[in-house]
């Protein structure tokens, strides 16, 4: 087998990215993206493959705010390939980049998203964040949790303070502190967990919830428990049983 074909293997996401008609455009508006492009590119489409699902029920109502956006090649890619209603990328940072080429796309730069008001997020909406670090990822939780938001997806970085009374520390240990942190905002938000083995970053746990599901039987851990991977799963289910027994 060829070099190239091995690689095609190893990151579909980026090859399906590249046939997209409108791949050029996005990497034009976006230009820079910096030294990792394929991993970004990759990271982007494991969130699209999840909007798209959501969007395409309700074309054109949503609103999507890309929290913590950085180039926001998430939401510009969501403004191309998906029928939201808006797509508004959000970063404490200011970046020059062609955002006039987007249609039905904003840039609000130099915004903390601590001083967002939750009210002010439109109704219906979807919260994403793509790789939101440590106390960033919680605040985006609690934007999705005190809005009107239907949807939130999430796909954590670095792994902020995973508390005790959560995840016991041994266990911690046991899965990984990114995959007891991506659990710990799994739980706050009442989502799921899936882990996206396609996606070339090794912090590859979405994160996934919705006020319009009516949660369903077997509690949130073991709802989390199917989406992690093989090698987590038997040390999440004696958690999960811990938990049970001393609540």
């Amino acid at each position: 087998m060829s070099k190239q074909k091995k690689k095609q293997k190893l990151d579909p996401y980026v090859s399906r990215f590249l046939q997209l008609k409108c791949a050029s455009d996005v990497l034009g508006a976006t230009h820079p993206i910096g030294n990792h492009v394929q991993k970004e590119i990759s990271e982007s489409m494991a969130i699209i493959k999840r909007l798209k699902g959501i969007i395409l029920k309700k074309p054109m109502e949503y609103t999507l705010y890309d929290m913590c956006a950085g180039n926001a090649l998430t939401s510009v890619l969501a403004a191309h390939l998906l029928p939201v209603k808006m797509s508004i990328a959000i970063d404490i940072r200011k970046r020059k980049r062609s955002w006039e080429n987007v249609k039905r796309f904003t840039y609000a730069q130099e915004v903390d998203i601590h001083e967002i008001n939750p009210e002010d997020l439109d109704n219906p909406s979807i919260i994403i964040g793509v790789h939101a670090c440590r106390s960033l990822a919680e605040q985006i939780v609690s934007l999705y949790l005190e809005s009107d938001a239907e949807h939130l997806i999430l796909m954590p970085c670095c792994a902020g303070n995973v508390k005790d009374r959560e995840i016991p520390s041994i266990f911690t240990k046991q899965i990984g502190k990114h995959a007891a942190w991506a659990w710990q905002l799994a739980r706050q938000s009442g989502g799921h967990i899936y882990e996206d083995t396609r996606c070339l970053s090794a912090r590859n746990l979405v994160i996934v919830a919705s006020k319009t599901l009516k949660k369903s039987g077997g509690g949130t851990e073991n709802r989390l428990i199917k989406q992690l991977s093989k090698e987590h799963r038997k040390r999440a289910k004696v958690l999960a049983k811990l938990r049970h027994t001393t609540t």
